[in-house]
This record gives structure tokens, sequence and C-alpha cells, in this order.
């Protein structure tokens, strides 16, 4: 009877915590995830799907595709971009050997966008060839920029007929300079399409300023044309100003939010700001919700702030929490609807596995309520064995007898019960 009520105990528990509810989406904030570079599959973990399946069973308003990492590559003609999307696409143009080719992402980017999903396309990335040496170079970027993703018209198009939503930068090395060439280049393009809106973002570290897009240096595109973005991605992660340390990431999100008001204040609008997040504890600066919704109820009521940013879909699609995506948890602190999150007993042997100088080693999570739950049911077990053998011993006392055996008095058990 006491092994049946703790069961039932820790169950209610765990039904109790994935009761939270399905998440409102009655908030203007807005959640982004990046998708296209499957970071859990080096990892060995589920491989990243396709973009399609993440805009059909997942909550998030803004995808970029990651990435267009080489702005003029040698391999192909007319020096064309390359393009980077893991296992995603590996057909290429004749001539093109790092163009992609890609109809079906065309046709889920479509499908995407069907169901209000804006998707971009992200240039740069932690690793790749992209630079400017002059302006006339980065105004031709953006030409190239424009036929082969945007409205414009070209022979070969990566995406055929889709029509991304905009551009974001995401420079993470090379030069500061020209930059902001491109973006008002590709801006003037933006505005010949009267039919749709186009979003110019940015993914800049939290230290601020950020070392690459500014605002600083008098050539830096976040100093000269801060008033084109829409939205900035701040990665507060990989830094000392990642979410959980408190006192830096307070200074950290209030110069960018001061950024944003006085750039709106000086051109009539500017960027909002996300708090970029990676979805894995893989990642230096991940954050479990508890930490997450502390961060969120300090800033959340700044006009400056446009919600969450994480990396990536693989990630999101591997971390479940109780039953959840973390992204789906995300949407419920956004909202408001946040309860603290206990491991239920379905994901008790929720495992990650990490790969570190070669070797793999897992990382369990487990939480406190569930461990004095299971502990509660090994010590009844324990006490139910430790009863048995007490009885079997008293049952061996009196029922061993006395046998005669060649004149000698020898004891023998008639054994357990």
């Amino acid at each position: 009877m006491i092994l049946r009520s703790v069961i039932l105990l820790v169950a209610f528990c765990s039904l109790a915590n994935q009761a939270n509810g399905s998440p409102a989406t009655n908030t203007n904030k807005q959640l982004v995830v990046y998708w296209g570079q499957d970071s859990a599959g080096s990892l060995r973990l589920t491989l990243e799907k396709g973009l399609d399946y993440y805009c059909k069973n997942y909550d998030y308003d803004i995808i970029p595709v990651a990435f267009l990492n080489v702005f003029f590559d040698t391999a192909n003609k007319d020096k064309f971009p390359g393009i980077n999307l893991a296992n995603h696409c590996n057909t290429t143009f004749k001539g093109y050997p790092t163009l992609l080719n890609c109809t079906d992402i065309g046709q889920q980017i479509q499908t995407c966008q069907k169901s209000g999903k804006k998707i971009l396309l992200s240039l740069g990335g932690a690793a790749g060839l992209y630079y400017f040496s002059s302006s006339s170079q980065a105004t031709q970027f953006a030409s190239t920029v424009w036929k082969l993703f945007l409205d414009g018209t070209s022979k070969i198009r990566p995406f055929h007929n889709a029509v991304l939503d905009g551009v974001d930068l995401d420079i993470e090395g090379g030069t500061t300079t020209y930059y902001a060439d491109f973006v008002k280049a590709i801006r003037q393009l933006m505005n010949t399409d009267k039919n749709r809106k186009y979003f110019i973002t940015g993914a800049p570290q939290c230290p601020y300023p950020d070392a690459i897009m500014g605002p600083g240096g008098t050539n830096m595109v976040l100093t000269t044309v801060p008033q084109e973005f829409d939205y900035l991605f701040v990665q507060f992660y990989n830094n000392y100003c990642s979410i959980d340390k408190t006192k830096f990431f307070n200074q950290s999100i209030a110069s960018w939010f001061n950024f944003a008001m006085t750039t709106k204040q000086k051109y009539g609008k500017g960027p909002l700001i996300f708090i970029g997040l990676p979805a894995s504890p893989r990642v230096n600066g991940y954050q479990s919700p508890d930490v997450v919704r502390k961060a969120w109820q300090t800033v959340k009521t700044n006009e400056s702030l446009g919600g969450f940013m994480l990396w990536d879909a693989s990630f999101d699609m591997n971390n479940v929490i109780s039953g959840q995506h973390y992204s789906t948890i995300i949407r419920t602190i956004m909202n408001d609807q946040y309860k603290s999150i206990h491991h239920s007993v379905t994901d008790f042997f929720y495992v990650i596995r990490v790969r570190g100088d070669g070797n793999f080693f897992t990382r369990v999570h487990v939480s406190h309520a569930l461990l004095l739950g299971l502990f509660l049911v090994v010590f009844v077990l324990l006490l139910a064995v430790m009863m048995r053998m007490s009885r079997h011993e008293k049952l061996l006392s009196v029922k061993s007898q006395e046998v005669k055996v060649s004149g000698d008095k020898k004891y023998v058990p008639l054994g357990f019960y």
C-alpha cells in the first residue's frame, strides 16, 4: 500500500509538471531559431530535419537559414557566393561547385511563409571567407544577393522561385569595413518591391560594442546605418555577459537597449533587441528555464526588447524537458505562463551525449523531487525485503528439527519459505 502511494505521488507530480498548458500566442514578442547547420548532428544526436518540419511542429516566428559563408568564391563562375547547409543539400549548379541547388528547400521556404513564418538568409557564420575590399564590391554583392535570393531575377537561384524575407548579418570575423555600403544597397533594392516587407537583421556578440559590427568605429555598420536594421539577435553566450552573470548581463543588455532607443529617437526607427541563447547544454552559456525566466523578468517591459533567439533548431529538437522542447518553454516564459519545471518520470533517463576530446560521456538531468520519490520507492522495497528476511529467520528457528545420526545430534534446517 505504501509503495503504491509513493508511485502514485511521483506520477502525479509528473503529470502536474506537464500540465502547464500549451503556450498562448498573445504576446508581441517573437521567437527566432537558426536552421541549416545541424549542430546536434556533429554530436551524434538526432539529425536536424527539413525546414518545413520545424515550421509545422514548432512555434517559431523567424528562421534564418545558415549560412552563405563565402561572399566571393573563386571556385564559382563570376565569383558567385558559396553556401553551406551541412547535410541538407548537396547538389550544385554546373560551374558553381559551392553554390547549392536546393529545389526542395525552396519549396519548404514557401510552405513556411504561407504559415506566417519569416525566412531569412544568414550571411557569415563562425567559419567562412567573407569581407569587402571596396564600397563598389559591397554594392555589387548586394545586387547578387538580391538576384539570387530575394525578388531579383537570375538564371540560377539556389532556392528557385522562393523569395526570402530578408538577410541576416552574422559577421564574426574578417574586416569591419563596407558592410554599411552593402546594407544601404540591399535596403534600396528591397524598397523597390512594394508587395513585401523585407527585414535586415544582425547577430552581434553581447559585449558592447561588438568588435566587428559596432557601434564604434566610423566604418562599422551599426555606427553608420543603425536605422536600417529591424532586429539584432544579440548572442548572450560564449562570453562573459551570458544571462546567468547577472551584473554583466544587465550592463550589456542595458547598453544594447540604449543603442536601440537612441537610434529610434534620432532616425524615427531602429532595431529591436533579442536575447540570443543556445538551445543545448552542450554550448557554453546554456541556461536552465529558471535562469532564463529570472533574466526575462528584469527586462520584459523594455520597449526595445524583441524576444528570444535560439541556436539552433537541431539543438532545440534534442533538448526535451518534462515532455516539452526548450523553445516551447521559452515561449511560456515570454507569455508569463512558465512554472518551474521538474523532470518527469518519462525523461528521467533524458541523456545528452557529448563529445569531448574524442570520447563520449553522458549528462543525465534529474530533479530533486524525482530523486526523493525514487529514494522513497527504494527505501520501501528494502524495508519489505528486510521484514521478509526477519520472518524467514524466525521460521527457520521454529522449524528446525533435531535429527539423530550415529548417536550425534545435528540441526538440519528445513529451508526458507
